[in-house]
This record gives structure tokens, sequence and C-alpha cells, in this order.
């Protein structure tokens, strides 16, 4: 079965102005705010499947503003952006409902080695 993208529209009505990068594709800029307005929200079923638009909207412009939240007060905020910069940095990357899962676990791993300092 096929992923979907949710139809959604963000801002104002009748509004056609697209952020630079999109590529005249319709939706690229409602899609980039899409993707920003989840980080900040409480995980809902199927929120991973968002993180499958992060290829469509990656641009200067996103992750500029994805940067910009990577100093967020709030530690599950930070861990998001990140995940979706790793997502933009690796676009080879599979993704599914356990890439999350997974990535987290793998940074938590690492946060756990210990680090060699140089004597």
């Amino acid at each position: 079965m096929a992923f979907v993208a949710p139809v959604v529209t963000v801002g104002r009505q009748g509004s056609s102005a697209q952020s630079p990068g999109t590529e005249g594709s319709a939706g690229g800029s409602e899609a980039a705010e899409l993707l920003l307005d989840v980080l900040h929200r409480p995980y809902r079923c199927k929120d991973w499947m968002y993180a499958l638009l992060v290829r469509h909207v990656d641009d200067a412009d996103f992750r500029d503003r994805l940067a910009s939240l990577a100093g967020a007060d709030d530690p599950l905020v930070r861990l998001r952006v990140q995940f979706l910069l790793h997502l933009a940095d690796h676009p080879e990357q599979g993704i599914t409902r356990k890439t999350w899962g997974r990535w987290l676990e793998s940074r938590l791993r690492d946060d756990d080695q210990p680090q060699m300092t140089g004597s």
C-alpha cells in the first residue's frame, strides 16, 4: 500500500505564494509548514509518515528554519529536529514506522559510549 500525503491547507485562504526551492510543486511551502508545526505537538498515531515529506521540502530555507529550532527549550523538539535533519542528509535511508525509534536508540547508544581523550 502506497503512502498518500494528507491534504493540508495552511496559511491564508487563496494564497498562492511558494517558498524558494519548491520548484513549482503545489503545496511545497504548506508541507514545510506542516512539518515544522508537527515538531511542537504531542505525537499522534502515524505522525512518523510526516517524515516522508522531508525530502520533498528539503531546501536551504527549510533547513534554516529547522536549525533555528535546534536550540528549542523542549528536548523532544530538539531531537525531532535532529531526526529530520538526519533524514534530509541521508536520502538513501528508508523511512518506516520504526525509523524514529531506531534512530533514537542509536543516538542513546552513541551518547553512552565513553569519550576518548587525548593525553
